[in-house]
């Protein structure tokens, strides 16, 4: 085994080199390899010495550890600049860390996920390779194919990952990566198994760091070419955004709205900003309109599960349902603005005994209200009449434009009121005896209920999803999304007269004081009434008979607003003038 092939060229052994050999070739698997690489190099480093020496072996080729190490440093340096780069590339695919011992062990790796034109295919080709001049020998490496005849790489000796100080000293800080990929690989295949809940997904943090860790280690290239790993660690980056819907437009595109749902599921989940969805929107439109064109259409179809009994398992995705309409161009009617730039509100006929009445579907959006703080006369003293001159606007805390506008107080509503019906009578929208204002209690009540009396828009009782509230406060349900959604999204909850969110999502100012509803006077600072339930109250408080109040000055993340078309409402003074 040894001295057999040493003496056909003329070589004789050392007796004790012999045994040095044998124990140590015993120990490692391939092992006669490791003895002929061994015997190769002893005889490089012998040079005219015809007799083969354990102390040459122990001192001068530095036993097992220098044959393996030497071998490889040589390899490295007939690549040049690109060996050192590449190998951990390589590598990081062919080590295998036990997560209890911390143990290296090799394992075998597609050789296919290298390009044939890389640097590290030429590093698995040099490492493999017989050389034609015994000093360039390397073979730490092997191909073969598996058991489906695909080629395939792996380590040749074992004892590499221990005795290679260069490689080992790469394993000991890329230790844990090593081991999370496979805790990954195990992760995220569970993940899709159960149908991608969010429950499951990492914390972003956390989702950022492990990254990092396989992107150092090399390991993420191939880690995303696994669609569940890629999905599973996507982070909340406009580029994943784009290329993993990409990737699914390329295979799902042409199969319409219906393959479009698990893209759209993936997009609305939580952890991702309106910043990030809406640069993705802006890409989308400009550089992708068929993806664009794709992912309305699954968005359509979303709109329309939400109208069904089977919309409960979307809930929790609504804000970013409304997020992904926005970033992507919501043009439902009433939602944001005209071709002229004012905001375009789709009315509602109510009938009234005493006067015309039209309302609007939603409350008025953030886009609608920007419109108005935008105008070059926001500050005109026509608009603000109570004592407030046109004050800085408040932070509408979610900026996604298709959502209800916070953060504005009483006297605010008033003043885009009075600037809106302004605009709308010079567009010939409304006549000169018609103005946009806010909606007094008995005239919100009738829209939202109806002349049946009800509890709630759609009937008695409170349905579990119907609305956005807090429906743990009371046990009532298991949602609470913890902010707004867009309008619109709850048409479940639609009143009898086509009015959308009049229970939850924001409180919306009524014209008249809390403590006297009759009395529609906009001077003084008494308190003025509210209705409809929102995003952090409970379904009670969401009952279209439920009051609340607020002060006129006072903004809240709460409160939005709703406006009226209608004639003037005259004031109890004027009455009562009139009446003398």
């Amino acid at each position: 085994m040894i001295e057999g092939p040493a003496q056909a060229v003329g070589l004789a052994v050392e007796p004790q080199l012999t045994a040095q050999l044998v124990q140590e070739a015993d120990r490692e698997p391939g092992g006669l390899a490791l003895l002929a690489a061994a015997l190769q190099d002893i005889g490089l480093a012998a040079g005219d010495d015809r007799t083969l020496q354990l102390a040459c072996y122990r001192e001068v080729v530095g036993g097992l550890a220098g044959v393996l190490s030497t071998r490889a440093e040589r390899g490295l340096a007939l690549l040049g600049d690109e060996g050192p780069a590449a190998l951990p590339h390589v590598f990081a695919h062919l080590v295998h860390i036990d997560p209890e011992t911390g143990a290296a062990t090799r394992r075998r790796a597609p050789l296919a996920q290298w390009p044939a034109d890389s640097a590290e295919r030429r590093l698995i080709d040099c490492f493999a390779r017989d050389a034609d001049r015994p000093q360039d020998a390397v073979r730490l490496l092997v191909c073969d194919r598996g058991r489906g005849g695909e080629p395939t790489v792996e380590v040749a000796h074992e004892a590499l990952l221990r005795e290679w100080p260069r490689l080992t000293a790469w394993i000991r800080t890329q230790r844990e990566a090593l081991i999370r990929r496979d805790e990954v690989l195990r992760d995220a295949a569970r993940w899709d198994a159960r149908g991608r809940p969010d429950t499951l997904l990492a914390h972003p943090d956390v989702v950022a760091e492990v990254r990092a860790k396989f992107a150092e280690a090399g390991l993420w290239d191939e880690l995303c070419g696994d669609d569940r790993v890629a999905y599973f660690l996507a982070r909340d980056d406009f580029a994943d955004l784009r290329d993993l819907t990409l990737g699914a437009f390329e295979r799902c595109g042409t199969a319409g709205a219906a393959a479009a749902l698990p893209q759209v599921l993936w997009l609305t989940a939580t952890g991702r900003t309106w910043e990030t969805r809406a640069a993705f929107g802006r890409w989308a439109i400009a550089q992708a309109p068929a993806l664009t064109d794709w992912l309305r259409a699954g968005l359509a179809a979303v709109l329309n599960l939400l109208g069904q009994d089977d919309a409960l398992p979307w809930h929790q995705r609504r804000p970013g349902i409304g997020d992904l309409l926005a970033a992507l161009g919501d043009d439902r009617p009433g939602v944001g603005l005209g071709a002229d730039g004012l905001p375009d509100l789709a009315w509602v006929e109510i009938a009234a005994a005493d006067r015309p009445l039209r309302i609007a579907r939603y409350p008025i959006t953030t886009a609608q209200y920007q419109a108005f703080i935008d105008a070059p006369d926001y500050k005109h003293p026509d608009w603000w009449q109570e004592g407030y001159l046109g004050p800085t606007p408040g932070d509408p805390r979610w900026t996604p434009p298709n959502r209800p506008r916070v953060n504005v107080a009483w006297v605010e509503a008033l003043a885009f009121c009075r600037w809106l019906t302004a605009r709308y009578q010079a567009a010939g929208l409304i006549g000169a005896d018609t103005l946009v204002r806010l909606p007094t209690e008995a005239e919100w009540e009738n829209a939202a209920g109806g002349p049946d009396g009800r509890d709630y828009p759609w009937g008695t009782g409170y349905r579990v999803g119907y609305a956005n509230v807090d429906e743990r406060y009371d046990q009532t349900g298991p949602h609470k999304l913890d902010q707004t959604t867009a309008v619109g999204l709850y048409p479940q909850g639609v009143s009898p007269a086509g009015l959308l969110d009049c229970a939850g999502n924001v409180w919306e100012w009524c014209l008249n004081k809390y403590e006297n509803p009759a009395d529609t006077d906009t001077k003084g600072e008494a308190a003025r009434a509210v209705r409809g339930g929102s995003w952090n109250y409970d379904p009670a408080n969401a009952r279209v008979v439920s009051r609340y109040r607020n002060v006129p000055s006072v903004r809240n993340d709460t409160v939005g607003f709703r406006v009226v078309c209608a004639c003037p409402i005259p004031l109890i003074t004027d009455l009562l003038n009139t009446e003398h």
